[in-house]
C-alpha cells in the first residue's frame, strides 16, 4: 500500500475536519456545553479549532469544503463569512455540465503515474454535492439541482456505482486503492441524493 504518498499535512487537516463532524454527532460522548457553538469535548475543540484556522488558508479547495461540512454541524469550526467565501468559490467551479473536475478541488501535486482527469469526475461532483447540502444550500438550488441531475446520469447501471480514480497513481480494477476512490465517491452520491 503506498501510504506514505497520502501523508500530508493536507490529510492531516483534512482528517481533523472531519473528526470536527463526528465531534458534533447527537450522542458524541464527552459533550458539553462550555464551549458556545461547539456541542462540547470541552479542553479539546479549542486546540482543534486553532489548528483548522491556522492552517485553513494553506489548504486546498477540497479540505476547506471539509470545514465547510464540519461547521454545519458546529457552528464554530469556521465564521460563516469564510464559509461563504469557500462556497462561492467552489459554485464558480462548476462545469457547464453540472458536475466539477477534480482539478477543482486542488491544487493537487502533480503525480506522474495518476491518471488523467479531465471534465467532470464523479468523486469531485458527489464530495461537492453532499457538502453543499450539509452547508443548507436547497436541493432545489439551481446549482445542487443540476450536480444532482449530473449525478443521476452518471451512475453505473450495471454495479450501481460512480466511478473514481485515485490522484496518486494507477491501480488494478480489483485492488483496494482502485476501490477505495470508487466507493467514496458512491457514498457521497448516495447521501446527496439521498439529501442526508
Amino acid at each position: 500500500m503506498e501510504v506514505a504518498q497520502c501523508q500530508s499535512r493536507s490529510v492531516v487537516h483534512s482528517g481533523c475536519a472531519v473528526l470536527w463532524c463526528l465531534a458534533g454527532r447527537p450522542g458524541s460522548r464527552e459533550r458539553s456545553s462550555r464551549i458556545p457553538g461547539t456541542g462540547g469535548c470541552p479542553g479539546r475543540i479549542a486546540p482543534l479549532t486553532d489548528y483548522l484556522e491556522r492552517e485553513r488558508a494553506s489548504q486546498p479547495l477540497h479540505n476547506r469544503l471539509a470545514l465547510v461540512w464540519a461547521s454545519s454541524k458546529l457552528p464554530a469550526a469556521l465564521p460563516a463569512a469564510v464559509q461563504k467565501s469557500i462556497l462561492d468559490e467552489i459554485l464558480q467551479a462548476q462545469q457547464p455540465d453540472g458536475g466539477w473536475a477534480i482539478a477543482s478541488l486542488g491544487p493537487w501535486r502533480p503525480h506522474p503515474e495518476a491518471p488523467s482527469s479531465e471534465g467532470s469526475n464523479s468523486y469531485a461532483t458527489t464530495y461537492v454535492a453532499f457538502i453543499l447540502q450539509q452547508a443548507g444550500v436547497s436541493r432545489s438550488d439551481k446549482a445542487v439541482a443540476r450536480a444532482l441531475d449530473w449525478l443521476r446520469a452518471h451512475q453505473d447501471r450495471e454495479s450501481g456505482s460512480w466511478a473514481a480514480v485515485s490522484l496518486n497513481s494507477r491501480h488494478e480494477p480489483d485492488s483496494m486503492q482502485f476501490r477505495f476512490m470508487q466507493d467514496a465517491a458512491t457514498a457521497f452520491a448516495s447521501l446527496a441524493l439521498l439529501g442526508k
